[in-house]
């Protein structure tokens, strides 16, 4: 009687799928193509002696929120660096007027 494989919930970055393997508790990483789900099914796990491999099965709401959290992540830091090019401006602008003062 054969043991059926394991499944796995991997972890998405991008379009990379990370899980931990069940036979070696190592991180491997394989293609997940563009949505959550996409890169579902059978990985052979070449790591640890003869083993039936793992099946990875995404967690399609866990990825979508990560995703968002990520595009809310990058948006955050996109504000922050203009507001920072804004201020270093209006600091730039503020030191010009100290150092010329208005003729009269």
């Amino acid at each position: 009687m054969t043991t059926p494989p394991p499944v796995v919930t991997p972890r998405r970055e991008g379009r990379l799928l990370i899980v931990v393997c069940p036979w070696c508790q190592h991180e491997h990483v394989h293609g997940g193509g563009e949505s959550p789900g996409d890169g579902d099914g059978h990985r052979v796990a070449d790591c640890f002696g003869d083993n039936p491999g793992y099946v990875i099965r995404e967690d399609r709401i866990a990825s979508q929120i990560a995703e968002a959290v990520a595009r809310r992540n990058r948006q955050s830091e996109q504000r922050a660096e203009l507001a920072a090019a804004r201020d270093r401006g209006l600091a730039a602008r503020h030191q010009t007027k100290l150092n010329h003062p208005p003729r009269t």
